[in-house]
């Protein structure tokens, strides 16, 4: 087993030197606030810029590691593979990304993106191999990445004419340049690109070093490949998958759970390896302001219980740590430090699982979020199609506020056998599938299981080329009519008459229609549960007479489906609105059996997750004063639980402050009550 399987992590990570004393930081920061690794950025570091030099820097990293040691410090060591400064593209041009004028591309303004296909690579190699020389324990690749509009310099014409002549089972036209280059051609070369650098990289290492240093980059996670990172591709050149979920550019409008859907997609494309989440402790965009306390613990308490390692870094000076944020930052670590069997070696408890659709969101429809690395864009959108993106923002906070205890996996897991681990899956706008992973999904069902799809999905191939409804007859589906929007908000309505498990609850016959939605005839045999009006003319105007099918019903073989044909979780995602929760809700619970059933508020995240013959329930209390960034949170007296394990449990054990009462097995698990949950509980179930 390798050192980094053998125990969590709580990674520090300083993210700048300003003339700070890097011993003293050592001392102060990590050693003192309770981290076991650190990932080291400041000893090389000139303000916020990290470069390894091993000419400048082999000596001072030697006597920082002896020292390091001392304390039995794990040391990764910080490795900038994405820009350089502009005054090092002056002395060497040629390594710049350019745009398609010509022009360097700037990172974080100040900074120069560096061509992954230039003479830069050289360089970075001969420093990666130096640095093996060192006794470090890791190596973390900041990047690399290709930011959006690059690169257009020689040598990625010269590597592109290359590729696309090269290039199989991707549909491009072998005459383009560069600079002639569809959307997809780009994509997809961006994504080549990364994995041959990755390749070199990784192959660098292990030569040098074998399996005694753990290497890692900031994948790209739930957006599309923008940058080139596509984790699939990228995985087996990594020791354990990372994503910047915890880089939290927190306003009024953040999902509650971001970190959640990070790290429950991680676990599936790590296929076993470990992943990590970096957090910074400063509120994004602001390297100078911490965030609250309230929101640093909610994303410790997200990172863990899905079986995370931690990474906490700052962007500015060490006493920045003395703040309310900091203070909770190093509570965590501490409570970390004295219980990793909470942590170690479990695993999600789940009988549903969400799907989340790399090619949907680069070639269908989706939005990208600003970060670092990513600049915010709608991609593929017109008014009558959804968004991959936000339809899985809907349905992941509709089932986390359910309590339903489900998995994350993707379009590669429709094929590889996963499917057989669930009773229900759900599609949300999982719009491009191959025609294979669409007889999986068929399969699937037809031997029993259970499915959830909305709007376009199936619809598309893997490239994005519309093909038809390759769920059909599963989904009920006769025809497809056409494509709807309601362009004019306010002015669509479903209808239901309320005799159905999905419609049954809802709080009127009218409900709001979703943005848009296909226009479909139900085949043979689907019941129609619900329907929608076309465009009304004013939201102040009689309901119109003309009305068409919003949701069906459907067998096929031994399995069911629910295929709502409007784009629901978009529109969930955008209004929140609760009968759209309500609905998808109660089809989960018709076609699931529940692992956790509570009583405790929709804002209130339980994980249930099993290591060997025990079971371990995190509850995580995101209840604050409607209001974000969170300041307080809000404690949730008299919660009742009852947990469905399949054979009774004999005993419960609190490692947090809220000890339950009332405890009693069951026949198939146990249920308690828990006085008063703060802001995060752990219980060991045996």
């Amino acid at each position: 087993m390798k050192w980094w399987e053998k125990a969590p992590m709580v990674i520090s990570a300083i993210q700048c030197n300003y003339g700070e004393d890097s011993f003293e930081n050592l001392r102060k920061q990590v050693v003192e606030r309770s981290f076991n690794t650190e990932q080291l950025l400041h000893l090389t570091a000139t303000g916020h810029w990290g470069y390894f030099e091993e000419a400048r820097d082999g000596k001072k990293l030697d006597a920082y590691l002896a020292e390091s040691r001392k304390h039995g410090i794990r040391e990764i060591f910080y490795f900038n593979v994405h820009c350089v400064s502009v005054e090092t593209i002056e002395q060497h041009p040629d390594w710049a990304q350019l745009t398609r004028d010509g022009e360097p591309v700037r990172a974080y303004d100040v900074q120069a993106f560096v061509c992954l296909h230039s003479s830069w690579k050289d360089h970075f190699l001969r420093e990666l191999a130096s640095l093996c020389s060192h006794d470090i324990d890791g190596i973390f690749l900041d990047g690399p990445v290709i930011a959006q509009g690059a690169c257009y310099c020689p040598a990625c014409q010269k590597a592109f004419r290359e590729w696309i002549t090269t290039v199989k089972d991707v549909p491009v036209d072998p005459t383009h340049t560069i600079f002639d280059a569809t959307p997809l051609e780009m994509t997809e070369y961006k994504v080549a690109t990364m994995e041959g650098f990755m390749k070199l990289a990784y192959e660098t290492v292990k030569r040098l070093r074998g399996d005694d240093v753990l290497l890692y980059i900031n994948n790209s996670s739930l957006h599309a490949d923008v940058t080139g990172s596509r984790t699939r591709r990228l995985e087996k050149y990594v020791d354990m998958l990372g994503s910047e979920g915890g880089f939290v550019w927190v306003n009024r409008n953040t999902p509650i759970w971001t970190i959640s859907a990070q790290a429950k997609l991680l676990a599936t494309q790590g296929q076993g390896k470990p992943a990590v989440i970096f957090t910074a402790g400063d509120s994004k965009p602001w390297s100078y302001y911490m965030h609250t306390a309230a929101e640093t613990g909610l994303y410790y308490a997200q990172t863990v219980a899905h079986g995370a390692n931690v990474w906490y870094g700052i962007h500015g000076a060490i006493p920045q740590m003395e703040t309310p944020g900091g203070a909770r930052a190093v509570e965590w670590n501490r409570f970390l430090t004295a219980n990793p069997d909470l942590y170690h070696g479990s695993k999600q408890e789940a009988r549903v699982a969400l799907v989340w659709s790399q090619p949907s969101a680069n070639y269908y429809a989706s939005s990208v979020e600003k970060s670092d690395f990513t600049k915010a864009a709608q991609l593929h959108r017109d008014a009558t199609r959804g968004d991959h993106t936000a339809a899985f923002r809907g349905f992941f906070e509709i089932l986390t506020r359910e309590h339903v205890q489900f998995d994350v996996i993707d379009e590669q897991s429709l094929t590889d056998g996963s499917l057989d681990r669930y009773e229900l899956v759900l599609l949300p706008t999982v719009a491009c599938m191959t025609q294979a992973q669409a007889d999986a999904v068929r399969a699937f069902v037809e031997r029993g299981g259970k499915l959830i799809s909305t709007g376009d999905t199936g619809c598309f191939d893997e490239w994005g080329r519309e093909t038809g409804p390759k769920l059909a007859d599963v989904q009920g589906i006769g025809k497809v009519e056409d494509r709807v929007a309601w362009t004019l908000y306010g002015g669509g309505y479903q209808r239901s008459d309320r005799d159905t498990y999905v419609t049954e609850h809802l709080s009127w016959k009218l409900t709001p229609s979703a943005n848009a939605a296909l226009r479909v005839e139900p085949a043979e045999g689907a019941q129609v549960a619900a329907e929608y009006c076309v465009q009304m003319a004013s939201r102040y105007t009689s309901l119109p007479d003309e009305w068409f099918p919003a949701i069906l019903l459907n067998r096929c073989g031994k399995g069911e489906s629910v295929f709502f044909a409007g784009m629901l979780g978009e529109f969930f995602a955008g209004s929140g609105n609760p009968d759209a929760q309500r609905m998808v809700a109660d089809a989960v619970a018709h076609m699931s059996a529940p692992l956790v059933e509570t009583d405790a508020p929709s804002s209130v995240e339980f994980v249930l997750r099993r290591k060997e013959n025990e079971f371990i329930l995190h509850l995580i209390n995101a209840t604050g004063a409607m209001e974000r960034p969170i300041q307080k949170l809000i404690p949730i007296d008299g919660v009742h639980v009852r947990l469905h394990l399949g054979r009774p449990a004999q005993a419960i054990e609190a490692r947090t402050g809220c000890v339950p009462a009332d405890f009693a097995p069951e026949a198939d698990g146990c249920s308690f009550t828990l006085p008063r949950v703060g802001d995060y509980e752990a219980y060991i179930i045996r």
